[in-house]
């Protein structure tokens, strides 16, 4: 919206309230006014030589027509005549003839193509001409109709700046401008103030009158411009909105598309060596996060970004948690795996089931036995221990670590020394 808008308004604004004001006032009063205020110029011999009613349609007020022949033969009375009839007959009610269109000019045959057209459309077939004619009941077709007043020159200019200012309006719509606060008020508000003063609303209201007809057709037209620039321009704006959706929409599922593409070929790479239900999991999920991470990025970089370290924050604490898991779980799973491997060894398991006949045997030991028993018992832990020895290289890597070999010769030694216990407690 520019100044010109602004002060298009302002002046159609103060043009309505001046009409109302102007339409209040008596004509004698204005009359009065007007020769009071030039009263050298209050009466003209040629001009006033008819009396009545739209006289000076008939002879004597016509600018093109009465006073401009005049200047050639009497300069001095064609300059007083025309200060008469500007000065003191046009700001009155009743005005004075549109310049060419008096009696004297072609203003006859200009009533005459009215009433023409008025009598065709009153006989239009679809019945819309009487409805049309209703809007222009307060214009008779006779001689006053071609006559013009400042009030009306006024509105007159008012309404021609208001079609050129709405044409502009309508071009630049049609180009595809948009609608805004600013464009809103410049179609839709001004195009309100237009037909406020075209309909002449505010006298309407306030005189409570019936019906409501046309008091400039400029203005109306300017309003109908508006309000046709305020359609195209809203619908510029709501066709400028769908397409910016759509294409927002193409771009996100877009991204989520191509970024779950691209996770899931890249987790298929490098888990190419891991079992194909493995890979189908972990490639689900990849792409997945991967889609996740292309429709934020699509939105906002920043929030993709935000998402990846979150995704990358989860698998750190999950791998640590992994990891201690395994720890606190390593050595009783390999103790396990270690002493089922070594009891599959049909030498260990005689030397075992010798060592555990041994310990059995212990309570029943006298002090004469109990060197002979510590004897043996000290060659089958001799024997165990060889065995196990042997055994090591053996077993698999993954089930005999080298903390799993201390586990068990610990345990033997724990045995050996409650046997040890017991033929002492028993010798005594």
């Amino acid at each position: 919206m520019d100044g010109f808008t602004i002060g298009n308004a302002l002046i159609q604004t103060m043009g309505m309230a001046g009409h109302y004001w102007y339409a209040e006032l008596d004509s004698k009063v204005i009359r009065k006014f007007v020769d009071n205020a030039f009263p050298g110029l209050a009466s003209d011999p040629i001009a006033d030589c008819l009396d009545g009613r739209w006289h000076r349609w008939k002879e004597g007020h016509d600018l093109l027509t009465d006073v401009l022949p005049r200047i050639a033969t009497d300069p001095g009375g064609a300059l007083h005549q025309a200060g008469h009839i500007l000065l003191t007959d046009f700001p009155t009610t009743d005005g004075i003839p549109i310049p060419g269109l008096s009696a004297n000019g072609i203003g006859s045959h200009v009533l005459d193509l009215f009433k023409d057209a008025r009598s065709l459309i009153k006989s239009d077939p679809l019945g819309i001409g009487p409805h049309i004619l209703d809007l222009f009941k307060d214009y008779s077709i006779n001689s006053g109709l071609l006559c013009i007043n400042i009030d009306e020159a006024l509105q007159g200019g008012i309404g021609i700046m208001a079609v050129a200012e709405g044409h502009s309006d309508l071009i630049a719509a049609m180009n595809g401008g948009t609608l805004d606060g600013w464009t809103a008020f410049d179609t839709f508000g001004e195009g309100a103030i237009e037909l406020a003063a075209g309909l002449n609303l505010p006298h309407f209201i306030l005189t409570a009158s019936t019906g409501i007809t046309v008091h400039n057709p400029l203005l109306v037209a300017a309003a109908i411009e508006n309000a046709v620039s305020g359609a195209i321009r809203t619908f510029n704006t709501i066709q400028l909105a769908i397409d910016e959706m759509v294409t927002s929409i193409e771009e996100f599922f877009g991204a989520v598309l191509g970024g779950s593409i691209i996770g899931i070929g890249i987790s298929l790479f490098l888990s190419r060596k891991q079992s194909t239900s493995q890979r189908i999991q972990k490639a689900l999920i990849t792409g997945g996060r991967a889609a996740i991470l292309g429709g934020a990025g699509a939105i906002s970089p920043f929030l993709s970004l935000g998402l990846a370290a979150g995704f990358c924050f989860h698998e750190l604490c999950k791998s640590i948690i992994s990891g201690e898991a395994k720890v606190h779980e390593y050595k009783p799973d390999i103790f396990r795996v270690t002493l089922e491997s070594c009891m599959e060894s049909t030498s260990f398991r005689e030397a075992w089931e010798a060592y555990a006949t041994c310990q059995r045997s212990i309570e029943e030991l006298t002090a004469k036995q109990a060197s002979e028993i510590q004897g043996r018992l000290a060659s089958s832990m001799e024997a165990l221990s060889s065995l196990l020895n042997s055994m090591a290289p053996e077993l698999p890597a993954a089930t005999l670590p080298v903390d799993a070999k201390d586990d068990i010769t610990a345990m033997l030694n724990k045995q050996q020394e409650d046997i040890e216990q017991l033929i002492n407690s028993s010798t005594t």
